[in-house]
């Protein structure tokens, strides 16, 4: 069959060809796919396999034309007579429906479609969990665990080390107040001394005590001359004449008038 009048038998053909669905595969980029093309005479109401194929060509998503032993795209070839076409380093531009024509000799001339596919679908990535994600998701996992121990750490040290130094600052105050507490009541003994003996002095500070302390030449006061001193005002209180009472006074005067009148006075004793 001539080149030229190629593409106009193949419309015509496959316009009265019925399809056979061939496999429609999923690939990674820049992987390799084998397509086979063999006759299926079951669908040519063929009982007998042995009438081989006379011709075959394959028909690329591009609508390109491969024969068999012709040279086409450096990623595409086609072997064994026609009977199987290999894909190398899978492209965008390499998916979609790869057709393969097939000319059988018995009981006529007469012709059937096979019909592949590369990613109809879109691209294809494979299992991303297993082969891209799951890698990443154990990375993201070990670093976050890292992360984790590591913060949780430096909260406890950090922690820890505020808790010291609070504790350290309670008791420098707790330890100033006792001090200022002393210092307080050590300050008010100094300024105000009790009496400690019987004295004509109650409270003296610092510079009348020095004012008040007798020279070498005077004696100080003993507690004998303060009891001798007592002694002698508790006597001269007793020789000191007292007072009459209110009814002595009375019954005084009223003797005096008896005497004056020459009564009895006897009888004014008894009567008072």
């Amino acid at each position: 069959m001539p080149l030229r009048n190629l593409h106009l038998g193949i419309l015509v053909v496959l316009a009265t060809t019925g399809v056979t669905q061939g496999h429609s595969v999923q690939v990674l980029y820049h992987s390799s796919v084998n397509f086979s093309c063999h006759p299926n005479f079951a669908d040519l109401n063929e009982t007998s396999a042995e009438s081989p194929a006379l011709y075959r060509l394959w028909i690329l998503p591009n609508k390109d034309v491969l024969e068999p032993n012709t040279t086409g795209r450096s990623d595409v070839e086609v072997l064994n007579n026609g009977a199987m076409l290999r894909v190398k380093d899978v492209s965008d531009e390499d998916f979609g429906l790869y057709d393969c024509l097939i000319e059988v000799n018995r009981p006529n001339r007469r012709f059937t479609l096979q019909r592949h596919g590369i990613n109809v679908n879109g691209a294809y990535f494979g299992d991303l969990m297993a082969l891209k994600y799951r890698g990443m998701i154990i990375t993201g996992l070990i670093a976050g665990a890292v992360c984790f121990v590591t913060m949780g750490l430096f909260c406890f040290m950090y922690n820890k080390y505020q808790a010291r130094a609070d504790n350290q600052a309670e008791e420098e105050k707790a330890e100033t107040m006792d001090n200022l507490t002393k210092h307080a009541a050590s300050q008010k003994q100094t300024t105000k001394k009790p009496m400690t003996e019987y004295t004509n002095v109650a409270y003296v500070t610092d510079g009348e005590e020095e004012k008040d302390k007798p020279s070498p030449t005077q004696k100080p006061m003993t507690q004998h001359a303060e009891t001798a001193d007592a002694e002698d005002v508790r006597g001269k209180k007793e020789q000191a004449p007292q007072p009459p009472s209110s009814a002595t006074q009375q019954q005084q005067e009223l003797r005096n008038f008896a005497a004056a009148d020459g009564a009895d006075a006897n009888i004014i004793k008894t009567k008072f």
